[in-house]
């Protein structure tokens, strides 16, 4: 009890958690995710809005969001792949810092380009924006589980995780939002890839972990439980099936600009479903 009674709360808590090394670039990493995804799925919106875009264009654009639906495809290339002369920097750093970079390049991309003109261009930055960021995700968890130990582990690093990605939900929404009020949408951009460009520093100072020898590599698939590449690309051929139907049955509409009809509606949720099931189990089995 008295122990309990001795445990630290609320900003105390925070403080004895960020400590430590790793969790401190934990929050720092946490808001390098959420920060890209809130300008990009949500405030991105607001800024074609203003610029009188019409509401289909707009609908498409959201669809880079699938990025971050689709990135266990290549989730396997950032494990494995090694970047020429950034890999010297880091296993994951190196991931992460080039992936932060191509984002302050996309943000800046953005902030040139008048949507209302060169709509074309804006989506084409916007997209490259959203599969750096949905690219950095992946490294990013991937770092989280690699530098965990007993004095940080996993848990602790998870939940400061997302205490800096809600962080960067508020400043990439509400902030920004208020922000634009007061300035253009060109130069709200432009300050949060600043932040960004900052927490490229941040990254580079982070601890990283040895690539490991990829003959160890290949045993540890290989283990009693592990999935075999037959059942592994067996379940790559349904997410590939079942992605490829749903996409384009999600968008389909009929003359009268109406959605499909409601009889399709729980064979594409089912779709969805298995899509999604079998992508957590792919992923897991590279």
């Amino acid at each position: 009890m008295a122990a309990a009674a001795q445990r630290p709360k609320g900003w105390k808590l925070l403080r004895a958690a960020l400590k430590t090394r790793k969790s401190s670039i934990m929050l720092a990493f946490g808001f390098s995710s959420g920060l890209p995804y809130a300008l990009l799925i949500g405030t991105l919106n607001a800024w074609l809005g203003e610029s009188n875009i019409n509401l289909a264009t707009i609908g498409v654009l959201s669809w880079i969001g699938l990025s971050y639906s689709f990135k266990f495809l290549w989730s396997p290339v950032v494990d494995r792949v090694p970047l020429p002369l950034l890999e010297r920097i880091g296993r994951r750093k190196s991931w992460i810092v080039l992936c932060q970079s191509i984002m302050i390049l996309g943000f800046a991309g953005l902030a040139a380009t008048n949507p209302a003109t060169n709509i074309g261009t804006f989506a084409i930055f916007a997209v490259i924006a959203a599969l750096a960021s949905a690219t950095q995700d992946v490294a990013v968890d991937a770092w989280r589980i690699d530098v965990a130990d007993a004095q940080t582990p996993v848990e602790l690093l998870s939940s400061v995780y997302q205490f800096g990605y809600r962080i960067a939900s508020i400043v990439g929404g509400a902030i920004a939002l208020v922000l634009a009020a007061r300035m253009s949408w060109s130069m709200v951009y432009l300050l949060m890839g600043g932040l960004i460009g900052m927490l490229v520093l941040i990254a580079l100072q982070a601890p990283d972990t040895e690539r490991p020898n990829s003959d160890l590599l290949y045993n540890e698939l290989v283990e009693p439980g592990a999935l075999e590449p037959r059942a592994r690309n067996f379940g790559l051929a349904i997410v590939g099936v079942s992605w490829a139907w749903v996409i384009p049955t999600r968008v389909m509409t009929v003359p009268s600009g109406r959605v499909i009809t409601a009889l399709a509606v729980p064979a594409i949720v089912v779709a969805c479903d298995v899509a999604t099931m079998m992508s957590g189990v792919t992923e897991f089995s590279f």
